[in-house]
């Protein structure tokens, strides 16, 4: 799906990406999780360092651009690390991403919408 984004946006079909959306919910840490997952020590982290990661990998491979800007907002585990995040980048080519990583509810939804001058492009898994 990313490849035929970034093939789309790079044809000006649809004009100039402005910004992108993402949305992920599940259970995190889901019933089969490891314990170390939450485990801060261990993990590193929570739902931002782990999921978080593919979100900057994505922006990174459909726009090429760098975050030269983050505002996050989390919400913590009783584990000690975060299950639940929001936040905006700012890219260097001046696009702005959304995400919400929601880990604390039971519906599982994965989407990102790219929002470009003449349409849109949606992916959902």
């Amino acid at each position: 799906e990313n490849v035929i984004a970034k093939e789309l946006i790079a044809s000006g079909k649809y004009g100039d990406l402005i910004s992108i959306n993402e949305v992920r919910t599940c259970r995190y840490p889901g019933p089969v999780s490891p314990k170390w997952l939450m485990n801060k020590a261990v993990s590193g982290g929570g739902i931002l360092y782990n999921f978080g990661a593919h979100t900057l990998d994505m922006v990174k491979y459909i726009t090429g651009s760098k975050v030269v800007s983050v505002q996050c907002g989390v919400s913590l585990h009783e584990e000690g690390t975060e299950n639940a995040a929001s936040g905006m980048l700012k890219l260097e080519n001046g696009v702005s991403v959304t995400f919400n990583l929601m880990g604390n509810c039971d519906v599982n939804r994965y989407e990102i919408t790219l929002y470009l001058s003449k349409g849109e492009i949606r992916i959902s898994a």
